[in-house]
């Protein structure tokens, strides 16, 4: 593989026996890096930073997507109220 390949496709075959030359192929994929691990990171250092909590514009309102990051952090705090 070469350094900066990009890769948007994966591929699967099926060697089995009663299927000759079957494969399948998954395209236009997407994969993201993992959350940052929330709860560690408030109980070690007391502090959590995310650019993951969004607003609508002009608005108060959090969007829905940012919902897991609050459900997240929620949890950590409740659970170590210290």
């Amino acid at each position: 593989m070469a350094d900066g390949a990009t890769f948007n496709s994966l591929y699967f075959r099926n060697d089995g026996a009663n299927y000759e030359n079957e494969a399948y192929f998954i395209s236009n994929l997407r994969v993201a890096v993992s959350a940052p691990d929330t709860r560690s990171k408030l109980i070690t250092e007391g502090k959590f930073v995310t650019s993951g909590i969004l607003f609508d514009v002009n608005s108060d309102k959090i969007k829905p997507e940012s919902y897991g990051v609050l459900k997240d952090i929620a949890t950590v705090l409740k659970e170590n109220g210290t």
